[in-house]
C-alpha cells in the first residue's frame, strides 16, 4: 500500500517531470483509494 499525497497525484493528471516516475509507480500498484476529509 502507498500513500499518494497530492503532489504525487497531480501528475498523473497534469504532463509534469515527475509524470513518468509516478505511472511507473501507479502501474505495479494500480488499486487507488482516496480520502477526501481530514480530520
Amino acid at each position: 500500500m502507498r500513500f499518494w499525497d497530492t503532489s504525487a497525484i497531480v501528475p498523473l493528471l497534469l504532463e509534469q517531470e515527475a509524470t513518468a516516475e509516478v505511472a511507473e509507480l501507479l502501474a505495479s500498484d494500480p488499486e487507488i483509494v482516496v480520502w477526501w476529509g481530514t480530520p
